[in-house]
């Protein structure tokens, strides 16, 4: 693909700074933006930590759909050329941007929301241990998805085909992959949702969030006075 601004090529993994962008850009616009409405009603507290990890999933669903589809473009122009001598596709490799910059958004909520999780409702000398808990869901979810693409090479190239995880890129069909990792991630969000509408928050947070409360309201009267 593409991928000069100018005269500049920029690296292939260069494209990870977008997904950065994405977390900070989205970290900036909740913290000034977002919380500043959320303190003007009558939730002063913002977003709740699993409303925060729902909005990421759901942001995850989206990335994954969209990547689907430019990879679905990609092959599509890659089909068109041909067996030709130029390494690059005649498609600008920004077309990957929305795709990057969408799971930076997923990511700023998830891990914000699942680190306040772990330390909101760990036990009080459980709190240290919450940030070490809140790492090991994302090791955990590396392993998985390294025995997600295994099996799926396995499974796709059954039949002495290249399946959808070749070695050259072009011969595979990752756009089903990243289909298959949408449909995933919805009944990933499902089943969320079914878990968080039953979870029972911890009785201390929820009487330390309703004296924080009480102490806003106390310094909004006087304010006003």
């Amino acid at each position: 693909m593409e991928r000069f601004i100018g005269n500049f090529e920029i690296p292939p993994a260069s494209f990870n700074v977008f997904m950065i962008g994405g977390i900070m850009v989205t970290i900036a616009i909740y913290d000034r933006l977002i919380m500043p409405l959320y303190k003007k009603t009558k939730n002063p507290q913002g977003l709740t930590h699993l409303q925060k990890i729902g909005i990421g999933l759901f942001f995850s669903i989206i990335a994954m759909a969209g990547a689907a589809l430019s990879e679905r473009k990609r092959l599509s122009v890659a089909k068109a050329q041909g067996n030709t001598s130029s390494p690059t596709l005649p498609v600008t490799g920004f077309l990957l941007l929305p795709q990057f910059i969408l799971v930076g958004i997923g990511d700023a909520f998830i891990y914000a929301g699942q680190l306040d999780f772990f330390i909101s409702e760990s036990p009080r000398g459980m709190k240290a241990i919450g940030t070490g808990l809140f790492l090991t869901t994302i090791a955990l979810g590396c392993f998985i998805s390294s025995i997600l693409v295994e099996i799926v090479r396995k499974i796709t190239a059954r039949n002495g085909g290249h399946g959808w995880l070749p070695r050259r890129i072009n011969d595979g069909r990752l756009d089903l992959f990243y289909a298959l990792l949408a449909i995933l991630n919805v009944v990933n969000l499902v089943l969320f949702l079914f878990c968080a509408k039953r979870y029972k928050p911890n009785p201390r947070q929820v009487a330390s969030k309703t004296k924080s409360d009480e102490v806003n309201d106390v310094h909004h009267k006087e304010e006003s006075v």
